[in-house]
């Protein structure tokens, strides 16, 4: 879910959109132009060797569905998903639950029959979900930088939003109970 702010970037005011994308990439966006201004990874991910100049994902070779399966992260789930995201101006930084897992893409042989559901492929988990980490994330959206994370239980990544206020910022699940307003508050990880 995009969120719209004004940032201040290079020594000026920008009006962005910032976005933590299901295909692990966090993207900020000058929201007039459609310039492409940051791009990072936030969660784990291994279909693209990073992004171009434009902010496109450059694909890993071999990275997609066979019928043998190909591991990949994200799993279809995403490294996020609906669930809505942060910005606090106060902390200048952006919010997101990010989910770290993989999973197995198949290509089946299925013809196509219109009106009928067509996949043309799945996915299958490759290790029990309790495997995979989840977390609260804070991110630099002038950077793309992780400043802090505070790990969740994987249901609070399936069924949580952020939420930010004037003086914090609070998962909308007990299972974070940080202020997240600082890499100090208890429970949260420094990551750069």
């Amino acid at each position: 879910m995009p969120v719209l702010a004004d940032l201040r970037m290079g020594g000026e005011t920008r009006k962005v959109m910032m976005w933590a994308n299901r295909n692990a990439f966090y993207y900020t966006l000058d929201r007039k132009t459609g310039e492409f201004l940051v791009g990072t990874p936030f969660a784990k991910q291994t279909l693209a060797e990073g992004l171009d100049s434009n902010g496109r994902p450059i694909r890993v070779p071999n990275t997609s569905p066979t019928p043998e399966g190909t591991l990949v992260s994200p799993p279809i789930s995403g490294g996020t998903n609906w669930f809505s995201p942060a910005y606090s101006p106060r902390t200048e930084l952006f919010y997101v639950m990010a989910f770290d897992g993989e999973a197995e893409y198949y290509m089946r042989d299925v013809e196509y029959n219109e009106g009928d559901t067509f996949t043309g492929g799945g996915q299958q988990s490759v290790a029990p979900m309790d495997t995979y980490q989840s977390a609260v994330r804070a991110i630099d959206p002038t950077t793309g930088d992780i400043r802090w994370e505070y790990q969740v239980q994987l249901l609070a990544t399936l069924s949580s939003a952020a939420a930010s206020t004037a003086t914090s910022t609070r998962s909308t699940r007990s299972a974070a109970k940080s202020s997240g307003t600082s890499p100090s508050a208890r429970g949260c990880t420094r990551l750069r």
